[in-house]
């Protein structure tokens, strides 16, 4: 589904031809439309009867058959009814295109097989998208689509889910950068976000959030390249295999790539979720509130994944877990991190080689992994993150690296602060009788402060520290490994 919805929201974009369009539009025009698509936009439009275009006024009308292109994306089931979705197209006088389409959508498929049926069904009550874009580039200068009471519902014999959502907006927007490069910016909201799963006799688990709202970022983006890498795919490499490309084609591939090949250098997202529940038979968790927010950095050369997660207010219904161990659940809690290692601009650079299938195919094994990890290793960062309940506030942070594929230990230093440490002791002694495994905590607290050192505002500090030859010391004291 994710396929289809790109394809036609990249097909928007995508009529490069415009000259004459600035006439009246009549049947001619309408042509070039039609061709313009069908020449440069994802290859599933330029099937034949997938798309009509037609004079409208004082612009043209598009209408996609939305039962044709989706049915390659959900075989082998069967599409049975896909509303169509028309959208209407108005040059601006600076040569820019603006579009907006505005309906229903409802989908229906079925899936038949001798020992199993499914059935996916998609309604949205009402549907709307509008935008502008500029013809000699391939993302909208600016797009909002909303939707309200869409339902998703997936079913078969043995199985169902659900998913509801009462109201979505999204909106993205171009802004220029030097040196001929953008930044592509938009935010996104849902209200009343629903999920259930499980058919009876089994028990419903069903998930909710109140309201999801959100950022997303694609940064220093060369728009002019990814129009060119496309218009080479499109004009050179369809129907081909890579082996048969001459020497010219593979030339002039690499030229291209020589000026675009750093297409993208960042990508990432935020999200804030408010009222998260989710339940197994009337029974489960509730959050108050969930951020999320992770990006990648430096996808041109090295690059970094940047990740940070932040929970308030963690509360599990009785009966789940012990009683009193509710109390260890944080009210508070982050986990801020960063992974690098990776050298993505090796990968791009390799991909410029443009090999067919057989010729990837007798590659080493491990060419593509020692590109992407020249050294073999990841480090992972971890920065202000905490913990904190009634009786424990938790700070930890630390660095790590690992060599991958192999049984070798990581080696880094990690550290854990602890306030009030004495506290956290007294509540677990005080309250073991009633919660048992306090017990068992409050034993391996008073463990755990023998190796500790005083540090600032009355903490106790942890320092660990991880070796070569998988050695481990706490404050400088060795740790006893198991045999």
């Amino acid at each position: 589904m994710q396929r289809t919805i790109r394809a036609f929201l990249v097909a928007s974009t995508l009529f490069q031809p415009v000259i004459a369009w600035a006439q009246t539009p009549d049947e001619a025009g309408a042509k070039k439309v039609l061709e313009a698509v069908a020449a440069y936009g994802p290859d599933a439009l330029s099937k034949h009867g997938l798309l009509r275009v037609s004079p409208d006024g004082d612009g043209y009308r598009m209408v996609f058959d939305m039962l044709k292109l989706i049915a390659d994306a959900v075989a082998p089931m069967t599409v049975k009814e896909a509303t169509p979705l028309a959208f209407k197209l108005n040059e601006q006088p600076d040569g820019k295109w603006a579009f907006d389409a505005s309906s229903a959508f409802k989908l229906t498929t079925e899936y038949l097989a001798a020992n199993r049926s499914a059935n996916l069904a998609v309604t949205v009550e009402t549907g709307t998208i509008s935008g502008l874009f500029d013809p000699a580039i391939l993302f909208p200068l600016q797009a909002d689509i909303g939707f309200s009471n869409a339902v998703a519902s997936l079913r078969d014999a043995r199985d169902r889910l659900k998913i509801g959502v009462k109201d979505a907006r999204l909106s993205s927007g171009v802004k220029d950068l030097p040196e001929a490069r953008s930044d592509i910016d938009g935010t996104f909201s849902m209200q009343d976000v629903t999920a259930t799963h499980g058919v009876f006799p089994q028990p419903e688990v069903k998930m909710s959030a109140a309201r999801i709202d959100g950022t997303y970022k694609l940064g220093n983006v060369d728009l002019a390249g990814i129009a060119a890498f496309h218009r080479f795919r499109r004009e050179t490499v369809p129907g081909k295999d890579l082996a048969t490309l001459t020497d010219a084609q593979r030339g002039e591939f690499k030229a291209l790539f020589a000026k675009h090949g750093r297409v993208i250098d960042e990508v990432g997202s935020k999200a804030i979720a408010t009222n998260l529940a989710a339940t197994d038979g009337g029974k489960g968790f509730r959050l108050e509130r969930l951020e999320y927010a992770s990006r990648w950095e430096g996808l041109s050369g090295l690059a970094t994944l940047v990740m940070g997660a932040h929970i308030v207010n963690l509360g599990i219904d009785p009966g789940i877990w012990p009683k009193g161990l509710e109390a260890a659940l944080p009210k508070e809690a982050a986990l801020n991190a960063k992974v690098s290692g990776w050298d993505m601009g090796a990968i791009l650079s390799d991909a410029a080689e443009l090999r067919s299938e057989s010729e990837t195919a007798r590659l080493p094994r491990d060419h593509f992994s020692k590109k992407l990890l020249p050294d073999g290793t990841l480090t992972v960062e971890v920065t202000e993150s905490f913990a904190r309940s009634s009786f424990y506030d938790l700070t930890f942070s630390g660095r790590m690296t690992g060599a991958i594929g192999t049984r070798e230990p990581p080696v880094g230093t990690f550290v854990i602060s602890s306030r009030g440490f004495d506290g956290t002791v007294k509540h677990l002694q005080d309250n073991a009788k009633t919660v048992p495994i306090f017990s068992q905590v409050a034993f391996g607290a008073m463990i755990a402060k023998g190796l500790g050192k005083p540090g600032p505002d009355g903490s106790m500090v942890w320092e660990f520290r991880f070796e070569e030859g998988g050695k481990i010391t706490v404050n400088g004291q060795p740790l006893p490994m198991p045999r």
